[in-house]
């Protein structure tokens, strides 16, 4: 069953790596975003998009680490 923050996300994905992110999947199941730059942490967030807090943390982290959108 989709979510409804599911395209959302693939849109933040996309953008990340037309920007340069390398998008990863761990053997788990998350989602590892690299940044360009070696100056930022990189972001780890789960499978699914959750409830809206989870997005908008998971976004701020993004911005944190270099991400513009």
């Amino acid at each position: 069953m989709a979510r409804k923050n599911d395209g959302f996300f693939r849109e933040i994905l996309e953008t990340a790596v037309a920007q340069g992110w390398k998008a990863l999947r761990t053997t788990k199941g998350h989602w590892q975003f690299v940044p360009p730059t070696k100056d930022y942490p990189m972001v780890v967030t789960g499978n699914t998009s959750g409830d809206q807090r989870s997005v908008r943390h998971f976004l701020s982290q993004m911005r944190r680490s270099g991400y513009q959108g």
